[in-house]
């Protein structure tokens, strides 16, 4: 089956540049993707960590927050469990999530405790 569309996004910046300050991004429309995947990714951390999060909306007005994903390395295991955050440091600068369909639009939420720049690529399918 061929895939009809795919796009890959900077949900904060255009580039790989990414934010310094707690941000959230714009909402990002994934209504008619099948196949989302997230790769949170860190830079220049030397200390504290950055927090990532989703939120979903169907209509892009009332939003759901800790929107549970799943982690890209542990798919296909039996028991893969949900999680609701995505913590990045100087140990773990990159950290890829698969999220379930059925949401119109997402968007990314970062904390960051002390220093480094974060950033997210949304790659999608339909």
């Amino acid at each position: 089956m061929a895939v009809n569309f795919t796009d890959s996004v900077y949900v904060f910046t255009t580039a790989a540049v990414g934010v310094t300050t707690t941000r959230t991004s714009n909402a990002q429309d994934v209504s008619k993707r099948d196949n989302i995947t997230l790769v949170f990714t860190a830079s220049g951390i030397s200390s504290g960590n950055g927090v990532f999060t989703v939120d979903a909306s169907n209509d892009n007005s009332y939003w759901a927050t800790g929107i549970a994903f799943k982690s890209a390395a542990l798919v296909g295991v039996s028991t893969t469990p949900g999680v609701v955050s995505a913590t990045l440091r100087t140990t773990g600068r990159n950290w890829a999530a698969i999220l379930d369909p059925g949401w119109s639009y997402i968007r990314i939420k970062v904390v960051v405790t002390t220093d480094g720049r974060y950033n997210c690529v949304l790659h999608s399918q339909g």
